[in-house]
């Protein structure tokens, strides 16, 4: 019976540790492409800016 709880116990930890592992690479994965969004849309503004301008 401790084992069967000692293995259900593991499992939930396991579980939650991928469950924070993904929330982490899903958080920095968020930050790095609105990163990127941004710095996108400033080379874009850049062009814009550079086309009206010429």
């Amino acid at each position: 019976m401790s084992l069967y709880f000692h293995y259900i116990h593991n499992h939930i930890t396991l579980n939650s540790g991928i469950f924070y592992l993904f929330c982490i690479l899903f958080l920095s994965f968020l930050i790095f492409t609105r990163h990127f969004a941004l710095n996108q849309f400033g080379t874009i503004q850049r062009i814009l800016v550079h086309e009206k301008i010429f």
